[in-house]
């Protein structure tokens, strides 16, 4: 019985799951203006709409790096991590404080890290990384930005992920 007591407290120890609340995603930038409604605002091409309490976007002109597309209403744009966090999470930020997560969720300082993509092309990439989702647009920018991110967060490849990095790097950044 001891045995397999330790077994299982042993497993719920190393089974840890992904938590995204324990990255604190979109925390306020400057008052009721959070760090996603940041990124609308620093990304768009023309002056921002507000809803009536001035916290929250509803209008700009955004034309995504990842995208051929063109988009006016903030409700069909997500603001994207470029390394999305459960991505990072499975490749060494399980480790990190929950302050060291909530840094990198909103880490608006570092060029490319967060960035405007539509709905429907970041419910597409979802959790993945290059080898799995590329982008339609800017592909060399986007596969050197993801690994600069992970190489400036000590985060890891498999050896597998790091042969089709270097694949995806020789096809796209060639032309």
């Amino acid at each position: 019985m001891k045995i397999l007591f330790f077994f299982f407290i042993s497993f719920s120890i190393f089974s840890q799951q992904f938590d995204r609340s324990e990255w604190r995603v979109w925390k306020n930038y400057k008052g009721c203006i959070s760090v996603r409604e940041k990124i609308l605002i620093d990304y768009s091409r023309s002056e921002v709409v507000f809803d009536s309490k001035n916290c929250n976007v509803i209008k700009g002109q955004w034309k995504p790096i990842w995208e051929n597309g063109a988009f006016v209403y903030s409700r069909e744009i997500d603001v994207d991590h470029t390394v999305p966090l459960s991505w990072a999470w499975r490749h060494g930020a399980d480790k990190w404080t929950k302050q060291m997560k909530e840094d990198y969720a909103n880490n608006y300082f570092d060029q490319y890290h967060l960035l405007p993509l539509s709905i429907k092309a970041n419910r597409t990439k979802g959790d993945r990384g290059p080898d799995e989702w590329m982008p339609e647009a800017n592909r060399c920018l986007y596969i050197n930005t993801f690994i600069n991110i992970v190489n400036k967060n000590k985060l890891t490849l498999s050896e597998k992920e790091k042969i089709i990095y270097d694949q995806i790097i020789e096809t796209e950044c060639k032309k």
